[in-house]
């Protein structure tokens, strides 16, 4: 009797072993066909590390240090430390782009704004990176409109 089943287990693990066992603890009653084919162990992504949030005239500049391997990053927030607690999905995705900065210009000014970026290597999200925040000041329009201009002369004596 040959039976071919591929399961996949995920275990929530920050810690690295040199060595794992499997214990397989029933295998329905057939003791002496119990084989494992293939076993295939995926190494986890390592987080960004550094984030940093700047606030700006109307917007928060983020920047962080470079995941190896990493192809894209996605960057996440939420109007609330560690995000909104007790929802699937603590942080909002905003955008998910390859570079190591991102400027938010969707922010209204005076609100703080809680972030998290994680890297995806060969299709694997890292965990978060540390948590950074920053609030967007207002943006000021100059005081000088119009169809005037000033001319401000020094004169020095010789």
């Amino acid at each position: 009797m040959e039976c071919r089943h591929k399961k996949e287990f995920e275990i929530v693990n920050s810690n690295t072993y040199r060595k794992y066992r499997i214990n397989i603890s029933a295998n329905g009653g057939y003791s002496s066909y119990t084989a494992i084919g293939e076993l295939e162990m995926m190494e986890s992504v390592k987080a960004p590390t550094d984030l940093n949030a700047t606030g700006g005239a109307g917007n928060i500049k983020l920047t962080w240090n470079s995941v190896a391997n990493a192809q894209s990053y996605v960057i996440k927030r939420s109007l609330t430390s560690k995000g909104t607690p007790d929802t699937v999905i603590p942080f909002t995705p905003v955008v998910t782009g390859s570079a190591l900065e991102y400027i938010d210009s969707n922010v209204t000014p005076g609100t703080t704004y809680y972030y998290v970026v994680n890297a995806i290597v060969s299709g694997t999200t890292s965990s978060d990176s540390n948590e950074a925040s920053a609030t967007p000041t207002a943006v000021t329009t100059p005081d000088y409109l119009g169809n005037y201009a000033t001319l401000v002369i020094t004169a020095f004596e010789r």
